[in-house]
């Protein structure tokens, strides 16, 4: 577990690091403010040289060498945003990719841990980052050590006029660093308030059917108002206080601008500086202070990068497998094994489970009934390695379940949940998860198999009917769910589990469905919650969850054929199946 969270924090190390801006950004950077000292000499010595000489040979090279000095600025400004912005553009891409697989490899209950809207948020940070990379904000940055180039030279034409923008400097340094902090603050709130918005849509979203049955719109345009007016008010706030400090920068700089040429003025009636200088020294602070000027104009995105930053470290902290090509283990047989496992969800003071063992042999058919809640759906997600035990362990033919083995015994267990989900696609590209060559030819056989293919042959583009979210609530329910049973028999896994997939088939659908796993039944390990009788008669061992104790059922005749009964640890299931009533100890604290 350390050597994980090391790992993590080396790539959430990476993942924020900015992207390096490479010696050519600088030696340009440098360039560009060298040249920047062109307009101001060019006006010294046309304050000083040229006026009282009347020297029109010499005005008309210094405007050659101006013009000349403008077009090199402008090329090195476009060349160096080319490549701030192509560095931005490669960081994107890369810190998006590996942060959507760390999403994806990221368990469910990691994932469901926050509501979708924040996930969404978290994402969307990835643009606010690649903004600021690329941006001039940055680059504004990497203007600022450059500021000591123009102040010194200031303080080369007219001496003590540099205390002038440095004061400057420091008033604006200090008020920025107050406004900063009260900003921040304001982009934090909205940011949380934003993340609630963003989940109340999506969730009205998806229920939206449900929204519409039950007449809810007037409630629903009422909550969403409510977020709406917390979140306008908290806009609000950070337009405000963003206005305040561009207007305290707009103030400073024409303050600066008033106090350089009322000293200067004392300094040319004394003497002491020439008028061309007194020019120069007007421009040069001008200059010195516009890369803090523009940084107060940015400043709402400054502050909002370290939010951004935050939640792009949430994301990265997600614990995943390695995104490698898993490989099928050779030789896998299917026998699923709980010893001593205990188990329990985040927040639970009762175990869910307590010192549970279980033996599901190869090719034998378990079904598991009880009450909601009981955690026969939490077998199944302990099986799949979705969830780890505290205590214990599952594993299967001695492959830890929850384990480094997990990526490459997903190949060979198929699971099948009780609400069908489908992806934007044809109904092939649902059986085939989006797969080619053979995927096709067993997906085409496993919908035939449950009596599926008929009734895609119905529809008037068969097999290449659209799916997505809004088509595919048009599709019976039945016939959603037997797409997916589908589309887990088409993989030919070692393991299958159901979890109420049939709950929603008719007679008919659910006995061509009993038929197809008849098939099947020995050639491969299930494991099915149902409290269907067509599917618990079939089951070579009925196991009951209740009240935290596992009994085996012996309502239903297991057929003839079916394979010895699978024996716990320490002879505890065997000691169930000689009698009805000998239950084994299971704590119950929360849902399936």
């Amino acid at each position: 577990m350390t050597a994980t969270r090391t790992a993590n924090r080396r790539d959430q190390d990476h993942v924020l690091a900015p992207p390096k801006l490479g010696a050519g950004v600088w030696i340009a950077s440098l360039a560009i403010n060298v040249l920047a000292l062109g307009l101001p000499m060019v006006i010294l010595q046309v304050y000083d040289r040229i006026l009282p000489n009347e020297a029109l040979g010499t005005f008309a090279l210094l405007l050659g060498g101006l013009a000349v000095v403008l077009v090199l600025d402008a090329t090195l400004k476009i060349a160096r945003a080319h490549v701030v912005g192509w560095a931005a553009a490669q960081y994107e891409h890369q810190t998006a990719t590996e942060l959507v697989g760390r999403f994806l490899y990221a368990s469910p209950t990691e994932i469901e841990s926050a509501p979708p809207g924040v996930h969404l948020d978290r994402l969307q940070a990835i643009d606010t980052l690649r903004e600021f990379y690329g941006g001039q904000s940055r680059l504004l940055l990497v203007d600022l050590p450059f500021l000591v180039l123009f102040l010194g030279l200031i303080f080369v034409i007219g001496g003590a006029v540099v205390l002038v923008p440095v004061a400057m400097i420091g008033v604006l340094a200090v008020a920025s660093f107050f406004a900063g902090r009260a900003l921040k603050e304001r982009q934090a709130q909205r940011a949380l308030l934003d993340d609630r918005r963003y989940s109340f849509i999506i969730e009205a979203l998806s229920g939206i059917q449900t929204i519409k049955s039950m007449a809810m719109e007037p409630q629903m345009q009422r909550r969403y108002e409510r977020l709406q007016a917390t979140g306008a008010a908290s806009a609000y706030q950070s337009i405000v206080l963003g206005n305040a400090v561009q207007t305290i920068g707009g103030v400073i700089s024409n303050l600066t601008m008033v106090l350089i040429v009322s000293v200067g003025a004392l300094f040319v009636i004394d003497g002491s500086m020439s008028v061309g200088g007194l020019a120069a020294c007007t421009l040069l602070g001008g200059r010195a202070l516009q890369p803090l000027l523009r940084g107060m104009s940015v400043w709402t995105q400054i502050q909002s990068l370290d939010i951004a930053r935050a939640q792009v470290a949430e994301l990265q902290q997600m614990d995943h497998a390695p995104a490698q090509e898993p490989q099928h283990l050779d030789g896998l047989k299917g026998v699923v094994s709980f010893r001593d496992v205990t188990f329990r969800y985040p927040g639970q003071e009762q175990a869910l489970l307590d010192k549970f063992s279980l033996i599901v042999k190869q090719g034998e058919m378990l079904a598991l009934t009880g009450p909601e809640g009981d955690g026969k759906s939490t077998l199944l997600k302990l099986i799949m390695g979705e969830l780890a035990p505290e205590a214990g362990n599952v594993t299967i033919d001695e492959h830890d379940a929850s384990g480094g083995e997990r990526d490459n015994l997903a190949l060979d267990i198929a699971y099948v949940p009780p609400v069908a989900t489908l992806f934007k696609g044809t109904i092939l590209e649902n059986l085939t998860m989006f797969r080619e060559g053979d995927a096709i030819d067993q997906a085409r056989e496993a919908a035939r198999m449950i009596g599926l293919e008929e009734d895609i042959h119905r529809l008037p583009q068969g097999y290449d009917t659209e799916v997505s979210q809004g088509v595919s609530d048009e599709l019976p329910g039945g016939m959603m769910q037997r797409i997916i049973i589908a589309r887990a028999l088409a993989r030919n896994a070692r393991v299958l589990l159901f979890d109420e997939a049939n709950a929603g088939l008719d007679r008919k659908a659910d006995t061509q469905l009993m038929d197809a796993l008849a098939k099947l039944k020995g050639t491969m390990t299930i494991v099915a919650v149902s409290h269907r009788p067509s599917l618990i008669r079939m089951a070579d061992r009925v196991v009951s969850i209740h009240k935290g104790k596992a009994r085996l059922n012996h309502s239903f005749a297991p057929p003839k054929a079916s394979p010895a009964p699978a024996q716990a640890d320490d002879g505890d299931a065997a000691a169930a199946a000689s009698s009805s009533d000998a239950d084994q100890p299971i704590q119950a604290g929360g849902a399936a």
